[in-house]
């Protein structure tokens, strides 16, 4: 029997206490002008104490973190000077990022403005692993808190900041197209190393973006806590359109992402309406494991993604139209939630690609002097091999074959992989003795 219910606005954040109460953040009705709400309830619903912050009606709540010390850090943007957020960049046309400190109580501890002359969006907050947290977002400035700009709508962009609230560091990540452009953001979350995963869309083939499928694709970038990109890779198909939202990483080390997908082609098999909800399974370093694709006969679009016990996958997101994976559509609605559990996947059910399976040779492998790739078939591919952490150590591009000298090369694992135009890729072990 329902005992009570509460609506939260889009993006509100609930975290249980010990005694039953919990704390939410949410926003204010936009009737009443957007501000950030703080506020802690009982078991029973009923409200303990609320709180508002961002009285210049234009403080848009996105996301929260609780920290270690009982508090939470509130993000969002904002598009004016107000007496919490005093700090503002560029024309009131064009959003900063806004971020909020908050005791236990609800009481502001200290806030904190970033910006440029642009618009800037956040997505995702991380607790860093010694205090502070990263904030992940987009940009399209390139002066103030956000230079290093590539080009195109928006870059993505990573910021860290210390247990006060000061700017540690931040950079722009991208190339000359657009990443997390037009609703297609992303997500962030801890890589268990001090540094962070990063998820979102993107159309890039430059700049930071080195394995490029075409159209947009995901992108997942590992940067650590001294603001250094440990690798990145893509993942998708030449003529579809994928972009992320949401990723987490397993206890066995290996990586999951969520988010939506278009026209089946390279490593997305299959489609049931307009878009999926594409479920992405990589290993530590990046290497593409398999994946899978939901949904019913309209949009479907997948926002969340979580390990659960016993090596199960929960993915969540929403549909608009049955058919497919889905039939149970209220019809008094525009969308439905899903949620999916997904049991362990072997490969009867997951696309992969083996050694047996291969778009390259590699000899002699183990290697001790030098290692040839050749290509099975003449072609234009993007040659990347990766050690056990997922640093990169060699990237070329290639048409039929190449010779690698590897004396020099620490003696150990390797990861080759090679990405055809047509989207499909194969991951290969290289030994070097």
């Amino acid at each position: 029997m329902l005992e009570w219910s509460k609506c939260l606005s889009p993006g509100g954040y609930i975290f249980p206490l010990n005694n039953g109460d919990y704390i939410y953040g949410t926003q204010t009705n936009p009737s009443t002008g957007w501000a950030f709400v703080i506020g802690r309830e009982n078991s029973s619903g009923s409200i303990i104490w609320q709180k508002t912050y961002g009285n210049n009606a234009s403080a848009i709540f996105k996301n929260m973190m609780a920290c270690s010390d009982g508090g939470f850090i509130m993000t969002g943007i904002t598009n004016y000077i107000d007496t919490d957020f005093t700090t503002h960049y560029g024309s009131w046309m064009n959003e900063d990022i806004a971020i909020i400190k908050l005791d236990s109580n609800g009481n502001k501890v200290w806030s904190k403005v970033i910006g440029g002359s642009g618009g800037e969006d956040v997505f995702s907050i991380v607790a860093a692993q010694y205090g502070g947290c990263y904030i992940i977002g987009t940009t399209s400035s390139n002066d103030y808190d956000c230079t290093g700009f590539h080009g195109g709508i928006e870059d993505l962009y990573l910021a860290r900041l210390d247990c006060n609230g000061n700017l540690l560091w931040h950079r722009d990540l991208g190339g000359s197209g657009d990443e997390g452009y037009n609703g297609h953001c992303g997500g962030g979350t801890s890589d268990g190393k001090g540094g962070v995963l990063v998820v979102c869309g993107s159309s890039s083939g430059d700049g930071d973006v080195h394995h490029s499928i075409g159209g947009y694709d995901y992108w997942v970038v590992n940067v650590d806590s001294n603001n250094n990109v440990v690798w990145e890779n893509s993942y998708g198909g030449p003529h579809g359109h994928e972009s992320a939202t949401s990723i987490c990483k397993a206890t066995d080390g290996s990586i999951w992402i969520n988010g939506i997908s278009g026209t089946p082609s390279g490593e997305v098999d299959t489609n049931y309406g307009l878009s999926g909800a594409w479920i992405v399974h990589i290993d530590s370093a990046g290497n593409y494991l398999g994946s899978k694709v939901l949904g019913g006969k309209g949009t479907n679009w997948g926002q969340m993604i979580c390990q659960l016990a016993g090596g199960l996958v929960m993915a969540g997101g929403y549909y608009t139209r049955n058919g497919g994976l889905f039939n149970t559509l209220d019809s008094f609605g525009n969308s439905d939630v899903f949620l999916a559990i997904l049991a362990p996947w072997n490969q009867t059910i997951v696309k992969q690609v083996s050694s047996t399976n291969s778009i390259a040779k590699i000899f002699p492998n183990p290697a001790t002097n030098e290692v040839n790739i050749k290509m099975e078939q003449a072609g234009k591919y993007h040659l990347t091999i990766s050690d056990v952490i997922g640093k990169i150590i060699y990237q070329a591009n290639v048409n039929d074959k190449v010779q690698i000298p590897v004396k020099d090369w620490v003696k150990g694992m390797f990861y080759v992989q090679v990405s055809g135009e047509d989207g499909y890729r194969s991951v290969q072990k290289l030994m070097v003795e």
